[in-house]
């Protein structure tokens, strides 16, 4: 019997998520995420569960690149597109989820060709390339600039502490750097641009 193309990418995936899944840490992060979010940030109540199902998609897609250096684009879909539905539903304008997307997709791209050149090796993924776009919708045009600053605060802390450990030629898995980022500006953006634009 033959398969077909998406069968063999859904059996990749379910084979890269089962020990994901199998494990307590991405429900607890999921816990500890909406938690955060609705008694630190004070997410109103009604946002709780996607708040919880956007935490646990985000942990789970950053834990399985860390173990595995492989990310599920199924999932990283699925995130992408609940946040540009949530952000729909929100009042954003469909043009800003659209090129939050686009810019965080587009950028990456670019981003990891230059530092692919720079480094002489493959630096960035195509599958952070993806998950880039996919927090683009998640957060929209607006939510960027915070979470590049995550982003790049969180990536000099990994080199450092990378170099630190002797590891300068260890593989660096970036999704969950960016899936954290991503948490901290859906959270802290308003805070952010309060402090930047007072």
């Amino acid at each position: 019997m033959k398969t077909s193309a998406l069968q063999r990418e859904l059996t990749t995936e379910w084979a890269l998520l089962r020990p994901v899944l199998a494990s307590s840490v991405p429900y607890s992060l999921a816990v500890i995420g909406t938690v955060w979010a609705l008694l630190v940030v004070g997410v109103p109540l009604e946002f709780g569960w996607p708040f919880g199902v956007l935490a646990f998609g985000l942990a789970v897609i950053g834990l399985a690149d860390f173990k595995a250096q492989l990310l599920p684009l199924g999932l990283v879909a699925l995130v992408g597109l609940g946040g540009a539905w949530l952000n729909y539903h929100a009042g954003v304008p469909v043009w800003q989820i659209a090129a939050g997307g686009g810019v965080a997709w587009f950028g990456a791209l670019v981003l990891g060709g230059i530092s692919s050149t720079w480094a002489g090796r493959p630096a960035l993924g195509a599958g952070d390339v993806w998950l880039a776009g996919a927090v683009g919708l998640l957060l929209g045009l607006s939510g960027l600039a915070p979470w590049l600053l995550a982003v790049a605060g969180l990536g000099l802390g990994q080199i450092i502490w990378l170099l630190w450990r002797g590891g300068h030629n260890q593989p660096m898995p970036f999704a969950p750097i960016l899936v954290f980022g991503a948490w901290l500006a859906l959270l802290y953006a308003d805070a952010y641009y309060q402090l930047v634009l007072p």
